[in-house]
């Protein structure tokens, strides 16, 4: 179970640090320099919007490797009859399985929308944007709580099963 655990810690971590960084460090930067007149904000909105589908695209790797961790948890947990570790990974599996593919959808949406908005597209499409906007910011950070929630949940069991005075039964 230790080598599941260190794939989940570490795909966990990898999977919030990415959103964390393209939400955090690459978007306020970019419409920072936007808004100091280095260049349009437009320009921004395009930059942060490739980085931001890029990302989305790559997230689906640690994403898939930590759900698989889980599951690999999880049966080990079955056969052990650990209820405590076992709850915890289906309570992660259900609450990490949608938000990933949700997420990706919506930045797929708001790819098409900024796209029909450069074209011209009217106040319709704006308002649109704006509530996929909303959706898709609260969507990154569910997913960040989450893969937060799950790299600490696995670092911890994986300290308590490395440590001095491990149990017999961990989790």
């Amino acid at each position: 179970m230790r080598p599941a655990l260190a794939l989940l810690a570490l795909c966990a971590t990898l999977w919030a640090a990415g959103h964390l960084v393209v939400g955090g460090v690459v978007a306020p930067t970019v419409f920072a320099q936007a808004d100091a007149g280095a260049f349009p904000r437009a320009i921004a909105g395009q930059v942060v919007g490739e980085v931001l589908w890029r990302w989305s695209g790559w997230a689906l790797v640690p994403w898939a490797l930590a759900l698989a961790a889980l599951v690999r948890i999880a049966t080990a947990c079955w056969a052990g009859r650990r209820r405590l570790g076992l709850g915890l990974c289906l309570a992660g599996m259900l609450l990490a399985l949608p938000l990933r593919p949700l997420s990706h959808a919506l930045v797929a949406e708001g790819r098409t929308l900024a796209a029909d908005l450069r074209a011209g597209a009217g106040d319709d499409a704006r308002q649109r944007f704006r509530r996929l906007h909303g959706l898709s910011m609260a969507c990154g950070l569910a997913e960040t709580v989450v893969a937060a929630a799950l790299a600490v949940a696995a670092a911890a069991a994986l300290a308590r099963l490395s440590g001095p005075s491990a149990p017999a039964r961990p989790l």
